[in-house]
């Protein structure tokens, strides 16, 4: 009876540990599939901003996003069409020197992705702000975030 009763117990705390693994990594990076073989760039007028960027799929198959970091979202009219744009965190692309208004035209490198909700949204690479001359790289070429590199 004392066996199994201990196998009971390494059984769970195996699981505890594996499951506890399994979900830091998915946490830790909520844009970890961005794909540059899906890239899109396009130039186009903000007529919204928010910092309430939702939780998108990629070719990982998902990717979660991190309630207490905001991340901004523009909504972008370019040629017709509306771009829901994902940047990076809001803390990012204010320490870069990055503020977007509506109205400001921008020019956005970044990968298609859907969301959860089932819309499409374009996981920014690059954003730039020709009338203020800024721009910030958000990924490197491989698509890892620069944010990952820096602290809040």
């Amino acid at each position: 009876m004392k066996d199994k009763i201990s196998i009971l117990k390494f059984l769970f705390a195996v699981l505890l540990v594996l499951g506890t693994a399994f979900y830091s990594y998915a946490e830790t990076e909520p844009d970890a599939g961005y794909d540059q073989n899906i890239e899109v760039s396009f130039t186009g007028i903000v007529s919204a901003v928010s910092d309430t960027a939702p939780p998108v799929s990629g070719r990982s198959g998902f990717m979660r996003s991190r309630g207490h970091r905001p991340r901004m979202m523009l909504t972008v009219k370019s040629s017709g069409r509306i771009y829901q744009v994902i940047a990076g965190p809001s803390w990012f692309m204010k320490k870069n020197g990055i503020v977007i208004s509506p109205g400001d035209e921008v020019s956005v490198t970044g990968a298609k992705l859907f969301g959860r909700d089932g819309s499409l949204y374009v996981i920014s690479r690059l954003i730039s702000v020709p009338s203020t001359g800024v721009s910030v790289l958000l990924r490197d070429s491989s698509g890892r975030p620069a944010w990952r590199r820096h602290s809040q």
